[in-house]
């Protein structure tokens, strides 16, 4: 959730260019935030799907 709130802080701060690139590709911060244990999902996310949900 940081992740995605991040651009609209930058945007709100003035931070026009930095809150689009943020907005293009945030790999960089998900590689500062995340444990070294979950380095593995920035490159392939996990996809909770289930068939009984719409």
């Amino acid at each position: 959730m940081l992740i995605q709130q991040m651009p609209h802080y930058l945007r709100y701060f003035g931070h026009i260019d930095a809150a689009d690139a943020l907005r293009a590709d945030a790999d960089f911060l998900r590689e500062i935030i995340y444990p070294p244990a979950m380095h593995g999902e920035i490159a392939q996310p996990l996809r909770y799907h289930s068939p009984s949900v719409a």
